[in-house]
């Protein structure tokens, strides 16, 4: 803020002069000459603040920290849409198996990516009652044949 006070003072005394030339100026051959230097020193005295802003202004740091910080968004965006699939899977297998009376405590898919940042089912771990154990050929070829993955099957 105080650079703003120190370019207003300073425009109003190159004003201040600039009006003080012009009176004391000699004769009409010469007031426009003397109108011309007035105008580009009240031009440089206007502009002054910008160049000396540009001169100052540094974009390699701000424009990688944007780049990082769009990278950072990018990042939490595909974590997120990862979650969100495996979230969708967990319940897409839970009402698969649902209709085949199967009644999980738990699903877990967990998602993976790979180099082209292709999104593929890294595990799906699903969660039964230790009284379930005989059901689990059939939740196996249910899941193996709806989702080509080999389900791992933890009993509690």
């Amino acid at each position: 803020m105080n650079s703003v006070y120190a370019w207003a003072g300073t425009l109003c005394a190159v004003l201040i002069i600039a009006s003080f030339v012009r009176i004391i100026a000699p004769g009409e051959r010469t007031m426009k000459t003397i109108s011309l230097v007035i105008g580009v020193f009240v031009v440089l005295a206007v502009t002054s603040p910008l160049v000396n802003f540009a001169r100052n202004l540094d974009l390699s740091d701000s424009t990688e920290e944007l780049f990082s910080v769009e990278g950072e968004a990018s990042e939490r965006y595909n974590q997120e849409v990862i979650k969100e699939t495996g979230d969708y899977l967990a319940a897409y297998v839970f009402e698969l198996l649902k209709t085949s009376k199967i009644s999980p405590k738990n699903i877990e898919v967990v998602m993976g990516t790979d180099e082209e940042r292709g999104i593929y089912i890294a595990a799906c771990r699903i969660y039964m009652d230790k009284d379930d154990y005989q059901k689990e050929e059939d939740v196996k070829e249910l899941i193996s044949s709806s989702l080509a993955v080999e389900p791992s099957i933890v009993y509690e």
